[in-house]
């Protein structure tokens, strides 16, 4: 009886919402299959110790590119 009233107002909820509910329903145990937190987790992992070589690089670089005196600011 309980389990038949949530079951109706999950489908009214559902249709109200145009079917998003199922989606969220059907992505669910799609993103635990994939293990997508742990690729997401691994992702931030490698952006975070890339970002220490980027930066020296990008000092290098401008280094190369701007003369001595055009850095300092004058005062």
């Amino acid at each position: 009886m309980i389990s038949n009233r949530v079951r109706e107002l999950y489908q009214r909820a559902d249709r109200s919402s145009g079917n998003r509910l199922e989606i969220v329903k059907d992505a669910i145990p799609t993103f635990i299959i994939t293990r997508a937190s742990q690729a997401a987790a691994s992702i931030a992992y490698y952006v975070i110790f890339s970002l220490f070589p980027l930066l020296l690089v990008l000092i290098s670089a401008g280094s190369y590119f701007l003369k001595a005196a055009s850095a300092r600011v004058s005062s």
